[in-house]
């Protein structure tokens, strides 16, 4: 079970609505849920094994940040939101992923919204040049949530 330190508060319908539609996309219901609850936060550190494109291989993503969809509160204030993250992302992040997450090494962790791959979770490596950058870590958020393991 994901422990969250200093959570922002809970979300209502219309907070979520009102994210999806200056999004132009629907969130995938598990994340939806998530984020209802956990307006982000910081969590112990959890790890979860993927392979990764560019090095081929496997590795360690850890991942220890939550970005809140909303900060407007004194627990969120100060963190980055899922839309600043994206626009500080620029043209790394494909118009069909918004950041949800940061590792350790503050990179982004992507949730896919299109309908390919809709709710798949992947790794951006903000140091790889080329299209290889992106990684896939799981096929849905709950997925990934239940995947997470403790970094000890």
């Amino acid at each position: 079970m994901l422990k969250m330190r200093d959570p922002g508060r809970h979300l209502s319908e219309n907070e979520i609505a009102s994210f999806e539609a200056r999004l132009g996309r629907l969130l995938p219901m598990d994340y939806r849920q998530f984020i209802a609850t956990n307006n982000g936060g910081i969590s112990d550190d959890y790890r979860i094994m993927y392979f990764n494109r560019f090095y081929e291989q496997m590795q360690t993503l850890i991942v220890f940040e939550w970005l809140p969809l909303l900060a407007e509160d004194s627990h969120t204030s100060e963190r980055l939101t899922i839309e600043v993250a994206r626009k500080n992302l620029d043209r790394l992040c494909p118009e069909s992923m918004i950041p949800i997450a940061l590792s350790i090494s503050t990179e982004p962790v992507l949730i896919a919204l299109n309908n390919d791959n809709r709710g798949f979770i992947y790794f951006l490596d903000t140091g790889v040049p080329d299209q290889r950058s992106i990684s896939l870590v799981s096929k849905s958020f709950s997925e990934f949530i239940n995947s997470l393991q403790p970094y000890a």
